[in-house]
């Protein structure tokens, strides 16, 4: 466990390709259920913070949330701006005193708490005071598996400093695009494996995790068994393999 290392996921009811995403069943769970399973393996973590709007509409995310305390106690709720989405993450770790913030959102119910703890680590040696480190960067993971990490002093500045629409509505925007004021460090897998999509986005999205789930149930599984298994069944990886990926300002 990292001192001060809060994971802090972005989550709301109001998806406009599929709506209701957060808590779709996946297997007998919720996909929030299942990330927040995944993210409770993580060795870095002294926190998850779900960080949802405060539209009534995201009651039940708060409801599910307290339901799920019971079973992971480091587990916490915060409400904040639905368009500013920056000034939700950063009221959330100034409220739970974050050193460390990881960026990961709702739709990742197949999230690799390994591949999320390499960029959490890979971002503490690195020493730096502002500056953030993700697997974003350069893309050789799937989409689904998507962490980016901030220092504090980061967050605080982008925060500080971003004004406009785009920059308030995506926690990273700011940051990415002003190299010269943040460090940005890329942290990539041994081979490439973009072309996979593990995210939830689309009813295909959820065919396929869904099929994943069906198949290792609820025992630990990671990255390379979700390629293996993938690699053995094409027509799973096909499920989806005509998604497209929302623009960014749509996303």
């Amino acid at each position: 466990m990292i001192k001060g290392a809060v994971c802090i996921v972005q989550a709301r009811m109001s998806s406009t390709r599929l709506p209701g995403k957060t808590l779709i069943d996946i297997c007998g769970q919720t996909a929030l259920e299942r990330l927040i399973s995944r993210l409770s393996n993580c060795q870095s973590f002294e926190k998850i913070v779900v960080a949802t709007t405060t539209k009534k509409g995201d009651d039940v995310i708060e409801k599910e949330v307290e339901r799920l305390k019971v079973k992971y106690p480091q587990l916490a709720v915060f409400r904040g701006s639905e368009r500013d989405v920056l000034g939700r993450y950063f009221e959330a770790a100034k409220k739970f005193k974050a050193r460390y913030i990881a960026r990961v959102t709702g739709d990742c119910p197949l999230l690799d708490p390994r591949v999320t703890d390499k960029v959490v680590e890979t971002l503490v040696d690195s020493g730096s005071e502002i500056g953030f480190a993700a697997n974003t960067v350069r893309r050789t993971y799937p989409r689904g598996l998507d962490t980016a990490v901030f220092t504090w002093q980061a967050l605080e500045k982008a925060n500080r400093e971003a004004r406009e629409t785009r920059y308030r509505e995506h926690v990273g925007a700011y940051a990415h695009e002003h190299p010269r004021e943040f460090n940005k460090i890329s942290v990539e897998a041994d081979r490439d494996y973009s072309f996979y999509r593990l995210t939830l986005d689309t009813a295909e999205d959820l065919a396929l995790i869904r099929a994943v789930y069906k198949n290792f149930g609820n025992k630990p599984f990671y990255l390379e068994d979700i390629v293996e298994f993938l690699s053995k069944h094409p027509e799973v990886a096909k499920i989806n393999s005509q998604a497209k990926r929302k623009s960014l300002t749509n996303n």
